[in-house]
């Protein structure tokens, strides 16, 4: 893979603004929602069964949507909840269920969760946390640094790498977990300030991805054992990995973009706005999702999905080529997807103020003729 310096990003809070979580962003949402509890309403189109074809679920505005699991029927991220916000995970058989705050805290996150839905990981009042049924909400802990700071973004399959980024005695690092070692920092690329962050990693826990600071702004990095941290080509920072660890994505030039062995793919170019990122993709690495012209000061923002071979849609476009029909709601960000890329959770405005939302695409094949947007199957294959 090609590595060719480019001039640095915006930056928001430390850090450019393709780099930070879309879980940040839809928080400041959140926030600016009177707040209001609605519960989970499913949109299905032609039928009011969830198994007979595409549907869409809207979450509630106290709920943002940040992660979810490989089979697309465990949503996680957190909910407000008077001055502070609570990690949550959500199924559509269970509804909502709270998992509690750590050191008896007002705050904490989800971000990642296993296949199966039965851990799941995030922070809470800034340290790395693992939840189970039975063990509850149970600290990973931090690097030894000078401040007391965690972040967790990602785990493995079994639960048992954990992977984000802590400050360390050399600055912000980001680090990999597992009951065996602990919390290890994984180092930094050379250049610029000490300040990374891991963000994906495969299923059996072996490849992580993530982000580096660097002479000329941040770069995107691939870690192993074998061969430590290697940056990749752009500015900018990686997001997820493919199952096999050979698709990458994330965001680099202010565009979001894909990294394979043929070296770096831009997937959305920036249009409306300033910045766009792929957040997540398949387990393959042919459905990538993410948001695309991100601006403080445009309302051009949008959820996009883009399809190997068929290239990239609005996420609304998709939907309504599905049969669902949104009645003037705008899918803003798309935070996670299913491992088939069939299942996508997000953040959507509507009249009053947005809400979390999650679109299942799956059997959409099956509903009416071949669904077509732009004169491309993006159902077919």
């Amino acid at each position: 893979m090609l590595f060719t310096p480019h001039q640095g990003p915006t930056f928001l809070e430390g850090r450019p603004v393709e780099l930070i979580k879309p879980c940040q962003k839809v928080k400041e949402k959140l926030m600016t929602n009177s707040f209001r509890w609605i519960p989970a309403i499913i949109f299905i189109a032609g039928s009011m069964s969830a198994t007979a074809g595409p549907h869409i679920t809207f979450l509630g505005a106290d709920l943002g949507a940040y992660g979810i699991s490989a089979d697309g029927l465990t949503i996680v991220g957190g909910r407000l909840i008077g001055t502070g916000e609570q990690a949550v995970k959500w199924t559509e058989a269970r509804g909502r269920v709270d998992l509690g705050y750590l050191n008896g805290g007002n705050y904490s996150d989800a971000f990642a969760v296993t296949p199966d839905g039965s851990i799941v990981v995030g922070d809470s009042m800034n340290i790395s946390f693992r939840w189970t049924q039975a063990t509850g909400m149970v600290s990973i802990g931090n690097l030894a640094g000078p401040e007391n700071y965690g972040e967790c973004n990602a785990v493995s399959d079994d639960g048992n790498v954990i992977v984000g980024g802590s400050f360390s005695q050399l600055g912000h690092e980001a680090y990999r977990w597992s009951p065996q070692t602990g919390m290890v920092g994984l180092g930094d690329l050379p250049g610029g300030d000490y300040f990374g962050a891991s963000t994906g990693v495969t299923p059996d826990g072996s490849v992580v991805v993530g982000y580096s600071s660097v002479n000329y702004g941040f770069a995107p990095f691939r870690w192993t054992q074998a061969t430590g941290m290697v940056a990749l080509e752009g500015n900018g920072g990686a997001s997820a990995i493919s199952r096999d660890g050979r698709v990458i994505v994330g965001s680099a030039n202010s565009n979001a973009v894909r990294w394979t062995d043929f070296g770096m793919e831009t997937l959305y170019q920036s249009q409306g706005g300033t910045r766009s990122s792929a957040v997540a993709c398949s387990a393959d690495g042919k459905v990538v999702v993410g948001f695309a012209d991100y601006s403080a000061n445009t309302s051009s923002e949008h959820a996009f999905i883009w399809i190997q071979g068929r290239g990239a849609f609005r996420l609304a476009d998709i939907a309504a080529a599905a049969g669902i029909h949104l009645g003037g709601r705008i899918l803003l960000d798309a935070t996670g997807i299913s491992a088939d890329g069939k299942v996508i959770c997000g953040w959507m405005d509507d009249s009053q103020g947005g809400q979390a939302y999650v679109l299942n695409l799956r059997k959409a094949r099956e509903v009416g003729p071949p669904t077509t947007v732009g004169g491309a199957n993006v159902f077919s294959g």
